[in-house]
């Protein structure tokens, strides 16, 4: 189930920066919360996630995202923090670029 449910952000991860691509970057603190059948907003939801994911920041050559997920189950409230690799500035041979000129 675990496992599902990491394949699943994992998807929805490549899914989000892969979007953006056209401005080389993936702003901060990106909310992941639906995942919609067609690439906008009025469009079917397909589903809804449970969880929130934020994406904290990436390193330069956008191969490394930092993730935080959190989840509740009643009074049990689960959170992580931590780096996800995907490869997405090494699989389209992007630049690296400089993060203090990425708005926040």
């Amino acid at each position: 189930m675990t496992k599902t449910i990491v394949c699943t952000l994992l998807l929805a991860l490549v899914l989000a920066a892969a979007a953006p691509m056209s401005q080389a970057f993936v702003p901060f603190k990106t909310q992941l919360k639906t995942l919609y059948a067609d690439p906008n907003k009025d469009a079917d939801v397909v589903f809804r996630f449970p969880i929130e994911v934020t994406m904290l920041g990436m390193t330069e050559d956008l191969n490394w995202f930092k993730v935080r997920i959190k989840f509740e189950l009643a009074f049990i409230r689960y959170e992580y923090t931590g780096w996800v690799n995907i490869p997405v500035g090494s699989t389209f041979n992007l630049p690296p670029i400089d993060l203090k000129k990425v708005p926040l």
